[in-house]
């Protein structure tokens, strides 16, 4: 059962009310609940599948399959057994969210002015997540389990104009500007411990609990080596050598390894907002909206292919390479080229992270709606001409390498697009 009950206030209604310069004012609150069963059908109960055994090309040996003669002459077709796959867990149940939402309605000076302002907190419960199990528990220890509370909070403000302006010179211009700010955090309260090292960390100081469950594991990538005194005086790292990426001894240790794998960020956003802008005089009108992320970490997927010759062997490179260090280049942030990645620089590290902040011009429109004589010429009840462009604008902060910070993981922008369009009734 998932029930959900709300509460609306149009105090500006009330006989006590007497702010003129005030049209409306409404207070608002809900309350509900929300269900997910979205997992496999079968995940309640432990399942066995045959699985027959085929020779490896490369060390002519049996995988992993259940088949085996009996007899021990292997002769023939071999009866397959079955192995375990999953285990069951008859005590399921459906994932429950919790939502509450508190808001505020207005507008003001003959709703010239209006706005709304909402404050919002969802919290996840029993979430539906596969376990990690160590190798030592056998084949098919995985299982599906509630576990774990996850909690999102934040708030949205909305403030808008919209009013006619009379100028005597140049006529009447209609006029609307809209623009919104929302800020959302995310935190994970509650792990189980047999599926907490599924959200990233070390599953014992390091974990996801307390942070967003979007948060980045990985090493702190610190510049490249300039020569081998740096190596030398560096903790021991393997594949280390001038022109590679160091990586940062967070325990102090003298050795880098698994152990220095931190959270060191969140694709997360701080906040995000709008401004929409329109504006009409008599038959043409006007359009330009933007959007804009601020914060939050994206990934550049691209680095790959303009940073490194090693992780992508016989692909096309980026330009970068061809500022990649070198002993008489030693400026260069792009590491040593190289065929072998013998640092393993493929690791996940703060090296392929960049911040995800971004304004956009997403729309941009003027359009024609003739009138009169034009209308019944053609026999129509409306039209407009209209020229559109959408996405033609990105910017970014300065240094930032991705080509997009929408879609770092397609590794291709947001193409722009232009429309040219007519529309009519008869």
């Amino acid at each position: 059962n998932f029930p959900s009950v709300s509460a609306g206030w149009r105090i500006s209604n009330e006989p006590f009310f007497n702010l003129d310069s005030i049209n409306d004012l409404k207070f608002r609150a809900s309350w509900g609940q929300n269900g997910n069963q979205e997992i496999s059908t079968g995940a309640t109960s432990t399942i066995f599948v045959p699985r027959y055994s085929t020779t490896s090309l490369f060390t002519n040996q049996q995988d992993e399959g259940t088949a085996y003669d009996l007899n021990g002459v292997n002769s023939g077709s071999l009866p397959s057994g079955f192995a375990r796959v999953q285990m069951g867990n008859e005590d399921l149940k459906w994932e429950t969210s919790t939502q509450t939402n508190l808001g505020l309605d207005f507008s003001m000076l003959d709703n010239q002015f209006f706005g709304s302002f909402d404050w919002f907190r969802k919290r996840t419960d029993d979430i539906l997540t596969l376990t990690k199990p160590l190798a030592a528990e056998g084949e098919g220890a995985l299982r599906v389990v509630n576990g774990g509370t996850i909690e999102n909070k934040g708030f949205e403000i909305l403030l808008g104009y919209n009013t006619a302006l009379e100028f005597d010179r140049i006529g009447r211009f209609d006029v609307s500007v809209s623009a919104n700010y929302s800020v959302v955090t995310n935190k994970v309260l509650a792990l189980p411990d047999d599926v907490v090292n599924s959200f990233g960390g070390d599953g014992q100081t390091k974990t996801i609990l307390g942070r967003s469950v979007n948060s980045i594991f990985g090493y702190y990538a610190d510049g490249l080596f300039q020569n081998q005194a740096e190596v030398e005086a560096h903790a021991t790292q393997s594949g280390a050598a001038p022109g590679r990426i160091r990586y940062r001894d967070l325990n102090g240790d003298g050795v880098i390894n698994d152990k220095d794998q931190d959270f060191f960020g969140t694709t997360d956003p701080d906040s995000t907002f709008g401004l929409n802008f329109d504006v009409k005089y008599q038959n043409w009108d006007f359009n330009m909206f933007w959007q804009g992320v601020h914060g939050g970490l994206v990934k550049n997927y691209w680095q790959g292919f303009t940073d490194f010759t090693s992780l992508n062997a016989g692909s096309n490179y980026g330009y970068r390479t061809l500022d990649a260090w070198s002993p008489s280049n030693t400026d260069s942030s792009v590491p040593a080229l190289t065929l072998v990645d013998s640092n393993n620089e493929g690791r996940e590290s703060t090296y392929y992270w960049e911040k995800g902040t971004y304004l956009k011009l997403r729309n941009l429109s003027v359009g024609y709606s003739p009138a009169g004589r034009v209308l019944s010429f053609f026999n129509l009840k409306t039209a407009r001409v209209f020229l559109q462009a959408q996405n033609i604008l990105t910017v970014k902060p300065s240094g930032t390498l991705i080509q997009d910070p929408e879609s770092p993981g397609s590794s291709f922008p947001v193409p722009k697009r232009y429309t040219f369009g007519l529309e009519a009734t008869f």
